[in-house]
């Protein structure tokens, strides 16, 4: 074996401990690419000699680069894993920098109907209508199966979401008969959204592609996304009045508090609380 060989050995060791934990194909490839980095950066080192200091400066130089909290807190869960389970090692770094708190961009239900209209495949069409209905991240759409559907209860069986979480959300009506037209027109075994080569279902990036040409065609701003829709589903049911735990369980969050996100921009919560200057009015 090379040096050049030896010196990445972890890769393949890193690769199975993930799998041996389930983790889910994108975030294997995240934690690895994420280590990936940090060997390059410290080209003619063993990455268990990194010091403190070091792993420091490959954190800074990401956020000098434009990458955010969640991005760096990421970066190092990939790390801490690494020295973990495959170097069996503490990680140096224990304190995280503060996670940015933005809250989420959120459409109107008029404006969800016109970028499902304004889709240009059926297909497209029933992948927006399933993320806005029920509330379900593009990797959940993009994996559904035959078999997650249920029409005898009206409900979806999303497995092993993020988090390897099973759970169940509602099915529309009206998402149940476009299902229908697109099945009639697509016939499958298996998944519902099929991908262009071999037996496997569609990839994620085609999805967010469709996607952003329904919105350049609807006319919504860039900031739009697959992801929006999720949101706007979570707030327009905290707007209906739904009990947030509700809300909770049908994202698949496991705190309630990042649940709350959604009270701050629900039109019934914080945006409906009156200014003391117009009520009752000074003029």
């Amino acid at each position: 074996m090379t040096n050049e060989e030896n010196k990445y050995q972890w890769y393949a060791a890193m690769l199975d401990e993930l799998r041996a934990r389930k983790y889910s194909t994108s975030t294997r490839k995240r934690y690895l690419a994420i280590c990936l980095q940090i060997a390059q950066a410290y080209p003619d080192r063993d990455l268990r000699s990194l010091k403190k200091g070091e792993l420091e400066s490959f954190l800074a130089a990401m956020e000098r680069g434009g990458a955010s909290a969640s991005t760096i807190n990421q970066a190092i869960s990939a790390a801490t894993f690494l020295w973990r389970n495959v170097f069996e090692l503490p990680f140096p770094i224990k304190v995280r920098p503060l996670k940015d708190r933005q809250l989420p961009t959120v459409i109107t239900r008029y404006q969800v109907m016109q970028l499902i209209a304004a889709a240009n495949t059926s297909k497209t069409r029933l992948a927006l209508a399933l993320a806005y209905s029920a509330g379900l991240r593009v990797s959940e759409i993009a994996s559904l199966q035959i078999g997650d559907i249920n029409r005898e209860r009206g409900v979806i069986h999303i497995r092993a979401g993020k988090g390897r979480k099973d759970r169940v959300v509602p099915l529309s009506q009206l998402v149940s008969d476009m299902l229908d037209k697109y099945l009639a027109q697509h016939p499958t075994k298996r998944w519902i959204f099929r991908g262009t080569t071999g037996g496997s279902h569609v990839n994620v990036r085609s999805l967010q592609n469709a996607m952003a040409a329904a919105r350049a065609k609807a006319g919504l701003s860039s900031d739009v996304t697959m992801h929006t829709l999720r949101h706007s589903f979570a707030t327009h049911l905290v707007e209906r009045g739904e009990n947030l735990v509700v809300v909770k369980e049908l994202l698949g969050h496991s705190s309630l508090s990042t649940v709350q996100q959604y009270v701050h921009i629900a039109k019934t919560g914080i945006l409906a609380t009156k200014s003391p200057l117009d009520s009752p009015p000074l003029y």
